[in-house]
């Protein structure tokens, strides 16, 4: 692990992100720059497809957490939170990129984001996304079961350490995407679940 150099810490991650982040999507972005009047999410929870995408997430997330660990135990905190940054800023500019070739749009305006966001996050991770508020600047979901929280619970995380690993990778790589698509667009976090089977609430923001 000793000889881990930086470079090849960022392909392996780059890979591992892709991998959950890059699946299903090209069909779903293509469909909807053809007919961009899509329907509200509704509760997909206990779809077979749903279900089979979130269970692969976490599954990839597990080995993820666990590579992690091995990274903090030869880099330190510091190090490892930098090189993980890097990573999923790396993996989120490249994900906004393929957005932009492959639906064509110019304007990524929130109702624009709100039409691409949600499906990206169902088809790549499972989760689901159910819009409870909009206003003019946000629209705010409940977020269904999440693979993060699951995957860390596996790993024997506390829902305090769990929220850590939210936001220095899912939460961020949102949060980088939205950025990617709109400069002025944002995730944010409103309250975090405490057991698997709870929800988070969280928005997307065009200030």
């Amino acid at each position: 692990m000793r000889n881990v150099s930086r470079r090849c810490f960022l392909k392996r991650g780059a890979i591992g992100l892709a991998a959950l982040s890059g699946m299903g999507m090209i069909g779903r972005l293509t469909a909807f720059a053809a007919n961009p009047d899509n329907p509200e999410m509704t509760d997909l929870a206990n779809d077979p497809a749903i279900s089979g995408t979130l269970k692969g997430a976490t599954t990839g997330l597990v080995f993820m957490g666990a590579y992690e660990k091995a990274m903090l135990e030869e880099f330190g905190q510091e190090r490892t939170a930098a090189l993980q940054e890097e990573a999923v800023q790396y993996i989120a500019k490249s994900q906004a990129a393929m957005i932009k070739e492959e639906t064509g749009i110019q304007d990524f305006d929130l109702e624009t984001l709100h039409s691409i966001v949600p499906d990206l996050l169902k088809d790549s991770m499972g989760l689901v996304f159910e819009p409870i508020e909009k206003t003019p600047t946000q629209i705010t979901y409940k977020v269904g079961r999440c693979p993060m929280f699951e995957s860390s619970e596996m790993l024997g995380m506390e829902p305090a350490a769990i929220q850590g690993r939210c936001r220095a990778v899912a939460l961020l790589y949102l949060d980088l995407v939205l950025k990617g698509l709109n400069p002025n667009a944002s995730a944010q976090l409103n309250s975090f679940r405490q057991t698997a089977g709870d929800h988070c609430v969280e928005s997307i923001v065009v200030s």
